[in-house]
């Protein structure tokens, strides 16, 4: 479990590497070639106490290199992630938290000093942050979410999103139907949450305050039908990074191969908050029941229509929308956000198709290649939703690249 690589000149052939073993404590470990590292790995390698310790590797029993690894108490490893939660919460401020969290981390790693707290904030940016941009998944990843939120923008930007939303709020027109078709808005947006929160919450702030609904029942559907749609939709912002997720844990459980995509189609009916996070929305819309504060809140705005309570802090700026809004003047079309969606969705499918093999669907999915799928599928997207917008002169070449960055 120490993981640190060596670097060897080995003449002769592979047998030449069962010469070597290496040390820690306790006895001396041999090397076999790992298939999947592509590399000679030694395994049970053990070190005890507290601070440096020694690693010795040995030739025939005479030792040729030795190499130093700090001895960490397992405990340490929780405080990185429980100090990065906490000054998230506090502050309010997630990027800042992660880095500290990075960085105590770092520290833990060189060493609790003053010259250990310097080399782990060097090596929080130059070594763990750079290696996880280096990894190729990765960087997968990253593309995938920066090609998906740039097919948000300009499918937001050339009237698209809109048109969906137009389509919904024709049917909002007592509170119980502006609940049930703020619920659908959010079902339908699933891609992003941020998009999702943005697009729902904006577009059905007007229809909500019209109806008698407080604002905090429309904060209420338009969270529950963000991140939990979002985290269980087959092809979202979200699910690249799952699905990365799901990817490096397969790499480290022996015995257990597939793809990553296929595990995470698998898990779903397993997502229990997510699924019951919707289902009580559209429970609490039909059957017109409210709790605690909400039922509180809603005798307020239905008596004295009054949307907001006296002690809400409402930064209006924050909530403009202006990320979302479509051009002015354009035309609002559902089929300009509604083909690129279903073009991303399919590619997704077709992607796993062609990077897979296999006599049925599973055992195709199992063995496909879904990072890759998911960079296809994403790029195809952003070209339809490109097309759609240049070929209808809805937006100019320029207005397309600044809305694929904005999203």
């Amino acid at each position: 479990g120490i993981g640190f690589p060596v670097t060897l000149e080995v003449t002769g052939d592979s047998l030449s590497m069962r010469a070597y073993t290496v040390q820690g404590v306790g006895e001396a470990s041999g090397f076999e070639y790992d298939d999947e590292e592509e590399a000679w790995v030694a395994e049970d390698v053990m070190v005890s106490g507290k601070g440096m310790q020694g690693i010795t590797l040995y030739r025939q029993g005479q030792p040729v290199f030795t190499e130093e690894t700090r001895s960490i108490a397992g405990w340490w490893s929780i405080i990185p992630p429980i100090l990065a939660i906490g000054i998230a919460l506090i502050f309010k401020r997630v990027v800042p938290a992660l880095f500290l969290g990075i960085w105590i981390g770092a520290m833990t790693v060189a060493g609790f000093s003053i010259a250990g707290a310097f080399e782990g904030l060097l090596n929080s940016f130059a070594v763990y942050v750079q290696q996880a941009f280096s990894d190729p998944s990765h960087g997968q990843i990253i593309l995938f979410t920066l090609m998906i939120g740039g097919m948000v923008g300009i499918i937001s930007k050339n009237g698209g999103m809109q048109g969906v939303v137009n389509h919904i709020v024709r049917w909002a027109s007592t509170p119980r139907r502006g609940q049930a078709a703020t619920g659908a808005l959010g079902m339908a947006i699933f891609f992003d949450d941020y998009a999702n929160s943005l697009v729902v919450g904006n577009t059905m702030r007007s229809v909500t305050d019209r109806l008698r609904i407080s604002r905090e029942k429309l904060a209420y559907i338009v969270d529950s039908t963000a991140a939990p749609v979002a985290c269980i939709a087959l092809v979202t912002t979200w699910i690249g990074y799952e699905v990365g997720l799901i990817g490096t844990a397969l790499d480290k459980i022996d015995g257990l191969s597939g793809s990553a995509y296929a595990f995470f189609l698998a898990s779903i009916p397993y997502s229990f908050y997510p699924i019951l996070a919707i289902f009580f929305v559209f429970a609490v819309a039909f059957s017109r029941r409210d709790f605690g504060p909400m039922l509180q809140a809603e005798i307020r705005t239905r008596t004295t229509g009054a949307v907001i309570g006296p002690e809400a802090n409402v930064d209006e700026e924050a909530i403009s929308g202006k990320e979302t809004a479509p051009k002015e003047g354009v035309p609002h079309r559902a089929i300009n956000a509604v083909l690129p969606v279903m073009v991303l969705i399919f590619g997704v499918m077709g992607g796993l198709w062609a990077t897979g093999s296999g006599d049925s669907i599973q055992e195709i999915i199992n063995s496909s290649d879904s990072y890759i799928a998911l960079m296809w599928a994403s790029l195809l997207g952003v070209v339809v939703a490109a097309l759609l917008s240049g070929a209808q002169r809805i937006l100019t070449i320029a207005e397309i690249v600044e809305s694929w960055y904005a999203g």
